[in-house]
């Protein structure tokens, strides 16, 4: 099984549509969950989800090398979902700190939500980017606008936070 940013390549090299159908496969139901989340628009998230995919490829010969394909992923749907919610009028600023990583239908929502109310939003934000998505400091630092050494302490910390309020 080939990582993501093998498979980029192997779309860019080649033009191996096969390569990035597997993208579009393993990303495209959390993907439109994340868009959907953001916008509260279920039927348009799968559009904006598929018009994400559809300008990753149209400029992958540019993009390349992505260094993190699920990275750079979510924050162009978070960048798309931002630009649909302003030309829509659904709001009038949006403060890009309150948004966070959606879970995908979990069963410890109370949980989550208790989690949300006690920890600032980019500590919400880092519990998901790291806790359920599992994306590495590296990722995790491009979305958040950190460095990879910030992610990872501000993780080790939070954690000793996160073992205060489970208790």
């Amino acid at each position: 099984m080939f990582s993501d940013e093998e498979l980029f390549e192997k779309v860019v090299r080649t033009d191996d549509q096969n390569a990035f159908e597997e993208l579009v496969i393993r990303y495209r139901l959390p993907a439109t969950r994340y868009v959907a989340k953001l916008i509260h628009d279920n039927a348009y998230a799968e559009h904006l989800s598929q018009n994400v995919f559809a300008n990753i490829y149209f400029k992958r010969k540019r993009l390349y090398p992505i260094p993190h394909f699920k990275a750079y992923l979510f924050k162009a749907l978070k960048n798309q979902s931002i630009d649909w919610l302003r030309k829509t009028q659904r709001i009038q600023e949006l403060d890009i700190e309150t948004i966070t990583i959606p879970m995908e239908e979990v069963q410890a929502t109370g949980y989550l939500k208790e989690l949300k109310t006690h920890l600032p939003a980019k500590d919400y934000q880092l519990v998901m980017l790291r806790g359920y998505y599992g994306f590495s400091f590296k990722e995790i630092a491009q979305l958040m606008q950190l460095s990879p050494g910030n992610a990872r302490i501000r993780w080790s910390r939070l954690k000793w936070k996160l073992r205060g309020i489970k208790e």
